[in-house]
């Protein structure tokens, strides 16, 4: 398993948040969505430097801009 942050994974690929740089609001606005410590996600369409990841936790998708998933980290199998 390996550390690295959201952004550099590979479309399809699964992994688990572990931690997530980001200020309190957006913190809160982010886990009100699904996207918390320990969620299991999916990136379904890898973002570029103008365009959202599209992230799946759950039964949900979230759209997520490409600085926002720089700050989150996730532990996934390489």
């Amino acid at each position: 398993m390996v550390s690295l942050s959201l952004d550099k994974l590979k479309q399809g690929k699964k992994s688990m948040i572990i931690s997530m740089d980001l200020n309190e609001d957006i913190l809160k606005r982010l886990n009100d969505m699904g996207l918390n410590i320990g969620a299991n996600i999916e990136v379904l369409v890898k973002g570029s430097k103008n365009s959202p990841y599209l992230i799946g936790v759950d039964s949900f998708r979230v759209a997520l801009e490409p600085d926002l998933a720089q700050s989150v980290y996730v532990i996934s199998e390489m």
